[in-house]
């Protein structure tokens, strides 16, 4: 029997092929050996990934519509109903008047009084009638005429006059608010630009009615540029008309350049708002009013707007 085989030894350097040999002749085959150990069974592999769900199968065809059933036969007529009971008899008619009472006759002659008789016996109590029937009532009477309407009642005396007289309420609009625009570009620079004046186009202006109250509320707008730095602009506004206020920067939109030389690329639009008092009541006329803070800059104006509004 071949013996177990011994331990494989290390592999050698691999030599140089030598020339190949005749085959020898095929030895016998060895004896087959023992089964090894089978052994342990593998961890099981994870759990594939699930499959996408098919699509749904398609919907079946519609099955045909059974026939219709036959009609049923008609029901048997019900029977006849009992005949109704005869309806109960009317009353009986009015009794008619009863005839006059004839006259009375004469009264008889007194004949004379006869002898007393003795007192016969008592007779026992004969019994008690049943009792009669109880007559119908009768018919009602017609129902009498309206009495005659009452004589009318004397007039109350007057009720005592009302409450104090409420205050005078507040004032409204004397009319309706007053808006005027100037769209053009125009500038103001060189002498007496420094003080309040128009533009080339005037204004704009704005006309309203001032009540007693003597206020209007009025708002000037515009955008603003100056062309020197720590230079202003400003937009007034005087009133004409019945009252007459020259323009001043106390009620005026302001801007002073604090951006330097280039500003005249920096135009800015704003508006101001003013509750001017004091004003006669009547038509009055609030004109914008224009200034530089120096006569060697140039103030541009655009899109000058006012509105007023007189209460």
């Amino acid at each position: 029997m071949t013996g177990a085989n011994g331990l494989t030894g290390a592999d050698g350097v691999t030599g140089a092929n030598g020339l190949t040999g005749a085959d020898g002749v095929t030895g016998a085959n060895g004896l087959t050996g023992a089964d090894g150990v089978t052994g342990a069974n593998g961890l099981t592999g994870a759990d594939g990934v699930t499959g996408q769900t098919g699509a749904s199968g398609l919907t079946g065809a519609t099955g045909l519509t059974g026939a219709t059933g036959l009609t049923g036969a008609t029901g048997l007529t019900g029977a006849t109903g009992l005949t109704g009971a005869v309806g109960v008899t009317g009353a009986v008619g009015v009794t008619g008047a009863t005839g006059a009472t004839g006259l009375t006759g004469a009264t008889g002659l007194t004949g004379a009084t006869g002898v007393t008789g003795a007192v016969g016996v008592t007779g026992a109590t004969g019994l008690t009638g049943a009792t009669g029937v109880t007559g119908a009532v009768g018919v009602t009477g017609q129902t009498g005429a309206t009495g005659l309407t009452g004589a009318t009642g004397l007039t109350g005396a007057t009720g005592a006059p009302g409450g104090p007289t409420g205050n005078t309420g507040a004032s409204g609009f004397g009319s309706l608010p007053a808006n005027n625009v100037v769209a053009t570009s125009q500038t103001r620079t060189g002498a007496g630009a420094n003080t309040y004046g128009d533009l080339t186009t005037a204004g704009p202006s704005a006309t309203v009615t001032v009540t007693a109250a003597g206020e209007a509320l009025v708002t000037v707008t515009a955008q603003l540029t100056n062309d020197t730095a720590v230079q202003g602009c400003f937009v007034g506004f005087a009133v004409s008309g019945a009252t007459t206020v020259a323009a001043s920067d106390t009620q005026a939109l302001e801007y002073v350049n604090n951006g330097g030389n280039g500003f005249s690329g920096q135009a800015k639009q704003f508006s101001a708002t003013y509750l001017v008092t004091g004003l006669n009541a009547g038509s009055n006329t609030f004109t914008a009013k224009y200034r530089n803070t120096s006569t060697a800059s140039t103030c541009t104006f655009v899109n000058r707007n006012i509105i007023v509004i007189g209460y």
